[in-house]
């Protein structure tokens, strides 16, 4: 069964592959948010809190800065 999905889950997708494409790629990328994962869990992990921060925020990726993820490291 096929399933639509809501916008602001694309735009948190959207959101992942602006910080891949910050890391140079998809290996460096994973990567990293292995080790974020590792370090601080899934919700504090810097790339899933910036993707959940402004997933609704559909102008978002137009104005973030580049490596903006960094800001949400704690």
């Amino acid at each position: 069964m096929y399933r639509h999905l809501s916008a602001s889950t694309v735009r948190h997708e959207n959101i992942h592959m602006a910080q891949a494409a910050d890391c140079r790629g998809w290996i460096l990328f994973y990567l990293r948010y292995l080790w974020y994962w590792l370090r601080y869990g899934y919700r504090r992990n810097p790339f899933e809190r910036e993707a959940y921060e402004n997933e609704r925020n559909a102008d978002y990726l137009k104005n973030s800065p580049s490596q903006n993820w960094r800001n949400y490291m704690t």
